[in-house]
């Protein structure tokens, strides 16, 4: 259907109106709400360019619906960006809508149904990321993320102490002296599997490369996930929902930490494996130095624990 200039003017303003949150196919009811327009104004003018208030709406892409999209057809349509918010592939969203006639108001009705996990996943991410710094008051405000305060005002009411217990971390962490230590920790250790895995897996380790909303920290041979945790306990805050993510990339997750857990730690399809374990393959190619590394990173690790704690 091509439409005259007019015909384009009309429907500009049911985008306005829709952007006001008014469903315009109850204007009668809903255009009270509106702070520019009123319900003469708009019906008349959709009556001049179309006809009718329901020629128009069906010209803009109403009552025409020709089947419901699945779930991961209209998940595809957004994604998590370098910031951590949850935004819309347009060039997606437009296709799908055209294949399945969906309309904006319908398309916006699926995306609020779809919006509480795609941000509560996005919170995870930058908590994942950027945990503890990440979720201090100045930090947020500095970096200007105000979606982030969005979410955590809807997910924990503010209250990063929730937070910390949903996640199994410990609140001290906030403790500048104490967070500083585990973060560097986390990072020495993540540096030393690096080294690990490049000499036993030469030319075909990656590290940190993004794949949709996923970063593992290695990948070998482009199929085999590799996660480093300085504790198996570590790698199960909120595990399910990371293992099942990194899952449906690959059908090989490992995780490799420093530091034995109390309690029994499992989750299907996963592998955890104590650094220790690669030490025979480090013998076979003569790595002593790196052997070495392990063993003085782990007793430094132990010790240093224990005072920090």
């Amino acid at each position: 259907m091509t439409l005259t200039e007019k015909q384009e003017r009309a429907l500009c303003v049911l985008d306005d109106l829709i952007d006001e949150g008014i469903d315009v196919t109850n204007l009668r009811q809903e255009i009270h709400l509106s702070n520019t327009y009123s319900y003469d104004a708009v019906r008349t003018r959709l009556r001049r360019a179309f006809g009718s208030v329901e020629n128009a709406l069906r010209a803009y892409g109403l009552y025409d619906q020709t089947a419901e999209p699945e779930r991961l057809e209209l998940e595809r349509c957004f994604y998590i960006d370098q910031d951590y918010r949850v935004s819309e592939n347009r060039y997606k969203s437009e296709e799908l809508k055209e294949l399945y006639g969906i309309s904006e108001i319908k398309f916006q009705q699926y995306k609020k149904v779809l919006l509480e996990n795609l941000e509560r996943e996005a919170l995870d991410i930058y908590v994942r990321d950027t945990f503890p710094y990440g979720l201090k008051r100045d930090y947020i405000y500095k970096h200007k993320l105000w979606h982030v305060e969005k979410y955590l005002r809807n997910f924990y009411g503010h209250s990063v102490r929730k937070l910390c217990e949903e996640w199994d971390f410990s609140y001290e962490l906030f403790n500048d002296s104490y967070s500083s230590f585990y973060i560097t920790q986390g990072h020495i250790f993540e540096g030393l599997v690096g080294e690990v895995l490049d000499a036993i897996y030469p030319g075909r380790v990656e590290s940190q490369r993004r794949i949709e909303n996923c970063i593992p920290d290695f990948i070998v041979n482009g199929r085999h996930w590799i996660d480093a945790k300085l504790s198996e306990k570590t790698a199960f805050n909120r595990a399910s929902k990371t293992f099942s993510k990194y899952l449906k990339h690959t059908e090989n997750l490992t995780i490799i930490y420093a530091q034995k857990s109390d309690g029994v730690y499992s989750f299907p399809n996963v592998t955890l494996v104590h650094i220790s374990r690669y030490i025979p393959e480090l013998i076979k190619i003569h790595r002593s130095d790196l052997i070495e590394k392990i063993n003085a990173f782990l007793s430094n690790l132990k010790i240093n624990i224990e005072n920090v704690s």
